[in-house]
């Protein structure tokens, strides 16, 4: 290369699909994050995820949970796993 040259590149940045729940969704365990999600019969059950970024009241999840499931969406520091749970659509 020659001294005082330079370039320019153009990168076109793509589109992902993200999940996001709500920030009150998440239910802190210790340095632990999780989710209680309700099954088909009700029962909640807590279960361990992984976090992106932040956006607003909504944060990402990375791992743990799939589109479509249902979620508590604001259990406090209640413990609800293994509980019947009215669901409010």
């Amino acid at each position: 290369p020659i001294s005082g040259m330079f370039g320019r590149a153009r990168f076109p940045l793509g589109e992902r699909q993200a999940l996001l729940i709500p920030q009150a969704a998440v239910a802190e365990r210790g340095q632990l994050q999780g989710v209680y999600v309700v099954d088909a019969k009700r029962m909640s059950e807590l279960r361990y995820v992984t976090l992106g970024k932040a956006n607003g009241q909504q944060v990402e999840v990375l791992s743990g949970l799939e589109g479509g499931e249902t979620i508590v969406a604001a259990p406090g520091t209640r413990e609800l796993g293994g509980k019947q749970i009215a669901v409010k659509q």
